[in-house]
């Protein structure tokens, strides 16, 4: 059976920087903001439910760009990317967010290639 998961790339264009979270057994691990596609559930609302529940930001569909889709072992992973956002950043999870630079997007220790990969597809349109 396939699992679907999202991320999505938040971009804050002034500073070149990203908003990345920390995994919840790793603070030291930061990657993009997603989870697992909940049954019934559309790619885009699994996004949108993702990013407000670990980060506490407001994500609108109309502003948010399919980017870049692979499987990682048997998971389906699909990123989003939008500059767009409302509301403060927080979160109830066990998990540390903050801006980083874009470039550093691939330096993670559970996802180094995917993360370039999204990078590279980042840069591919800007």
């Amino acid at each position: 059976m396939i699992t679907s998961a999202v991320c999505v790339l938040i971009v804050n264009k002034k500073n070149n920087q990203y908003l990345s979270v920390s995994r919840k057994t790793d603070h030291d691990d930061f990657n993009l903001p997603g989870g697992k596609v909940e049954k019934g559930e559309t790619l885009i609302n699994a996004a949108i439910r993702e990013i407000k529940e670990e980060t506490g930001l407001i994500i609108e569909k109309s502003n948010m760009t399919k980017l870049y889709c692979r499987f990682i072992e048997n998971i389906e992973v699909t990123t989003y990317m939008t500059y767009k956002y409302n509301g403060t950043i927080q979160s109830e999870e066990n998990h540390i967010i903050k801006w980083k630079l874009l470039d550093d997007l691939p330096v993670s220790k559970s996802w180094p290639k995917y993360n370039k990969d999204v990078l590279q597809a980042y840069y591919s349109i800007v």
